[in-house]
Formats: C-alpha cells, structure tokens, sequence
C-alpha cells in the first residue's frame, strides 16, 4: 500500500479567492449567489449564480478555465515536492457551453 500525503489545498469560488476566505464567508453566512453580469440573463428563467467575479477569458477563446487554473497553481506551495500528482476537481460543469446554447 502506498502513502499518500496532502501536501497543499487550495481552493478559489465565489466566495473568495482561498480556502481561508471561502471557510469564513461560509461560516459567516454569506452567499456567493448574486445577479448573473457575465452574460444576458433575459432568455432564462433564473437570473442568479455563483459566478467567480474577475475571471479574464483566454485570447482568441470564451474560456476562462486557464485563468482559474493560474489562480489555483498561484496558492500552492513553491517548489511542489519532487514526484507530487495534482488532483483537480469541479463543480463547474460545462456550463461555458450553456452559455452558447
């Protein structure tokens, strides 16, 4: 069996930029939730999302995954340990897709 170690965690949503702010937002109460700005809601029946404020969408692309990704490199620890696996995963779906349907 093999060992595996946490060496780092980091996360960024609506509710903030790190794990820290995301933690005390969440026990504080708040909501992430907030009108839609990034695109035209009027075809929608729900006007509302947790939308990641700030996110600059790839040249020549609508994407704004890499931006997120350079976010999320950004609070871990550098240099990562020598023969270290990032693990990613997402809530976020396909939901820049939707948008164009």
């Amino acid at each position: 069996m093999s060992e595996v170690w946490i060496v780092a965690a980091e996360a960024v949503a609506a509710l903030g930029r790190s794990r820290t702010e995301i933690w005390a937002r969440l026990l504080a109460g708040e909501t992430g939730i907030t009108p839609v700005e990034r695109f035209s809601t009027a075809p929608y029946y729900c006007k509302s999302a947790a939308e990641i404020k700030g996110l600059k969408p790839e040249p020549d692309s609508d994407s704004r995954f890499p931006s997120l990704l350079s976010e999320l490199l950004h609070g871990l620890p550098r240099p990562l340990p020598q023969g270290c696996t990032l693990i990613g995963a997402t809530l976020k779906g396909a939901i820049d897709r939707q948008e164009k349907i």
